[in-house]
């Protein structure tokens, strides 16, 4: 047994990538992660509490096959091959047997089987949409869940009667449930953060940045000084190609996206009258575009952001050529270099961390009406949910992946020592937790009610990731107030949603690159607002105040 790190080490990686896939998905499709207590034993096991004591609930009258189809990440061994599915096979008598694609063929693959009504039992890491969801409903392709999840799910059950919110999050607009979701309840991994170079202010002998003009000041002089001495000094950068995941931490500076980034997405959120707000129209988001627009004319803005992949992020942060950059974990190879900012103040005054998301990941499990076992798979999947089930999926088997010692440390074994092998190579072989694979439940005190070897946490970012996350408390409180998950549209609704996008959405997004660019004036802008209002921006809102409408009276 290696006993160089402790399980939080390796718990990290992991954490770090659950962060970054939530930001991807924020970016695109708007879809977005809570709650069980219960302390470790001596014995490694998790106590029975709340949701999950059972862990044999799941056991088949007769042995099953289930055929699953899932989207693998490219760190996850074949599906099939895990232990975590192979032990609860042993104990269930329900063998699954998992067709995983690789994400970059995934979206194809999965409409394809639709289409042509080849469906398999179940489909995780879908993907889908909520528009997808209704759509296959409607066709009678996907089956409805609530009496499933009332008979024979009391994990998942218990969690959404305590948390009714979730419950109306992952309901349609007639109260179906039709995908089981991943709960992510760890502010660490949910609230996006804004890193900066501590190392090289201290170099320079600046104080941390607390406004926007302080903070650009402090770009240039990492850009004139180079005060780390390294080949390129990139300012800003981002691991994404593209300008919308800083545009959406920024938004906060300026009062905007108090709904969260999904909503941001779609240019809303919550004007002061309670109603919902196009502000990508509004005086403030052209500040935001404006003070875009100044951090790439005076190169502070990585010049490769609109092209870059994120393996060329990597490894630039390797080699420490990064000022600053938006993200839930300190990525680098010098994580201690980089402390968090507070949400930096503008003229404006009503600051929120607009990058932050209730941690819920919608639609990641449907069964389909192929299922002839919809009971034994629903059993088979509220497992998951439970403490234990929870403790499989992220630490694997005990005596096999990890052990616990006299003091209830968690420890990897040699195999999975992250000190060995690295962790995205070995956590990926025996469970789909590496790559946020199957619907889970991360209690938000994940990272501390499991016992550590204390000695061993000075090097470790958790307590970093963990301590901004409670700095940035007061910034994010008033946006998960508001509500992050996205409304549920009726078959109507969504047909005037995807017109305005299909026109409007995709005419702004032109426009943003353009102004912040340079290669559109600024005084250009009241022509754009025009153009943007007459693309149906009138019937857009008005169905957004309708779904909340609805939304508030569930």
């Amino acid at each position: 047994m290696i006993r160089r790190r402790n399980w939080q080490r390796g718990v990290l990686a992991g954490a770090a990538v659950v962060a970054l896939m939530l930001q991807v998905a924020c970016n695109s499709s708007g879809n977005g992660n809570a709650t069980n207590g219960g302390a470790s034993g001596s014995a490694g096991k998790p106590a029975e509490s709340g949701a999950g004591a059972s862990t044999d609930a799941g056991q088949a009258a007769e042995p099953v096959t289930l055929n699953g189809l899932a989207s693998k990440h490219v760190f996850q061994a074949d599906w099939n091959d895990m232990l975590v599915f192979q032990e609860r096979e042993k104990e269930t008598g329900t063998h699954i047997e998992w067709e995983n694609v690789p994400d970059d063929g995934w979206v194809e693959k999965r409409n394809l089987r639709m289409a042509t009504n080849d469906l398999p039992d179940f489909i995780s890491r879908s993907g889908f949409s909520d528009a997808d969801l209704a759509n296959y409903a409607a066709q009678g392709m996907i089956i409805p869940l609530n009496d499933l999840i009332e008979q024979y799910a009391p994990n998942l059950k218990a969690i959404l009667d305590a948390n009714p919110t979730i419950k109306k999050a992952i309901s349609d607009v007639n109260g179906n449930i039709y995908a089981l979701p991943a709960i992510n309840g760890w502010m660490g991994d949910n609230a996006s953060k804004l890193w900066i170079n501590k190392a090289w202010l201290d170099k320079l002998g600046i104080p941390m940045p607390t406004t926007l003009d302080e903070y650009y000041d402090a770009l240039v002089a990492f850009r004139d000084q180079n005060p780390g001495g390294v080949s390129k000094v990139i300012p800003l950068t981002d691991f994404s190609s593209g300008f919308d995941r800083d545009m959406i931490y920024f938004a906060g500076s300026f009062g905007l996206g108090n709904k969260g980034p999904s909503f941001f997405g779609d240019g809303v959120d919550l004007g002061p009258d309670g109603k919902m707000r196009f502000i990508k129209t509004d005086e403030r988001y052209k500040a935001l575009l404006e003070f875009m627009n100044k951090l790439w004319t005076a190169k502070l803005l990585d010049p490769e952001l609109l092209t870059h992949k994120s393996e060329a992020w990597t490894a630039n942060s390797k080699a420490g050529l990064h000022g600053s950059f938006v993200l839930a974990a300190p990525e680098s190879n010098k994580a201690s270099d980089y402390e968090a900012l507070p949400v930096l103040k503008s003229e404006y005054g009503d600051e929120v961390l607009s990058f932050v998301s209730s941690g819920l990941r919608k639609n990641n499990t449907v069964i389909t009406s192929a299922n002839k076992h919809p009971e034994e798979t629903m059993k088979w999947f509220d497992y998951w949910y439970s403490d234990e089930g929870w403790v499989r999926l992220q630490y694997g088997i005990e005596g096999e992946t990890y052990t616990v010692d006299q003091d209830g440390g968690y420890w990897w074994t040699e195999k999975y020592d992250p000190n060995i092998a690295p962790i995205e190579k070995s956590r990926g072989l025996f469970s789909p937790m590496f790559g946020d694979g199957i619907p889970y439940n991360m209690a938000a005190d994940e990272f501390s009610k499991r016992p550590w070897i204390a000695e061993q946490m000075e090097a470790s970012a958790i307590n970093k990731i963990a301590a901004a996350a409670d700095m940035l408390k007061p910034y994010y409180d008033p946006v998960l107030s508001n509500g992050t998950e996205p409304f549920l549209f009726t078959e109507e609704e969504q047909a005037v949603k995807k017109q305005f996008s299909d026109e409007a959405m995709q005419y702004i997004s032109e426009m943003e690159t353009k102004f912040i660019t340079g290669k559109e004036p600024f005084s250009n802008w009241d022509s754009y607002v025009k153009k943007v209002n007459s693309l149906g921006l009138d019937k857009y809102m008005e169905v957004y105040n309708a779904a909340l409408d609805r939304y508030n009276n569930l």
